[in-house]
């Protein structure tokens, strides 16, 4: 038999008689394999990440403290492994047991580079957690971080927004003391 002709009977099986290979389920992955992924995560190892990933990991794996590999990539601003996240499926939308997502983690930090990412791959802007209902311009507000507080107001952020204490962003710069940054959101708030 020709190599053609078995590569067209091959082909013929599989749509008629569906004697394609079936793929085997993946076992779960063990707590040693998902500990060692959230870590790679967490310190920015891209291809450790990208390996765990090939090897059957869930993009939208979550620690055992309920972060996501996203998250904890954002939280240190670590954006080639967000990168690697988001282009293998991860959620942006996802969070974790208080609420919080992957954008309220990254504008926690100086990482305007990981804020720009999360939105361009459409975080929710005015997301709040389901605790205290802050948002991503309070994390950052509350932090002083100016550069994050313009990305995230550029992008739509509402600094009229309140929390359960009924504070805003404006409170909470203003709270721990950045106070030209309180003035600027407060300005916001106040403008007709």
């Amino acid at each position: 038999m020709s190599k053609m002709m078995a590569v067209t009977l091959l082909a013929l099986c599989t749509v008629l008689f569906g004697c394609e290979k079936k793929a085997e389920p993946l076992p779960p992955p063990t707590a040693e394999a998902i500990a060692a992924v959230t870590e790679a995560a967490f310190s920015g190892n891209t291809l450790a990440v990208a390996e765990a990933l090939k090897a059957g990991m869930p993009v939208d794996q979550i620690d055992k403290t309920g972060n996501n590999l996203l998250m904890l990539a954002a939280f240190n601003g670590h954006t080639e492994t967000m990168q690697a996240l988001l282009s293998a499926g991860a959620d942006v939308a996802l969070r974790d047991s208080n609420g919080r997502t992957a954008l309220m983690f990254a504008s926690s930090g100086p990482f305007p580079a990981a804020v720009r990412l999360l939105l361009e791959h459409g975080s929710e802007i005015n997301a709040v957690d389901k605790e205290e209902h802050f948002s991503p311009l309070m994390f950052a507000a509350g932090e002083g971080l100016s550069p994050i507080v313009d990305i995230l107001l550029e992008a739509g952020a509402d600094p009229s927004m309140v929390d359960v204490d009924n504070d805003t962003a404006a409170n909470f710069a203003r709270q721990r003391g950045f106070i030209a940054l309180a003035d600027k959101l407060q300005a916001l708030i106040e403008a007709p």
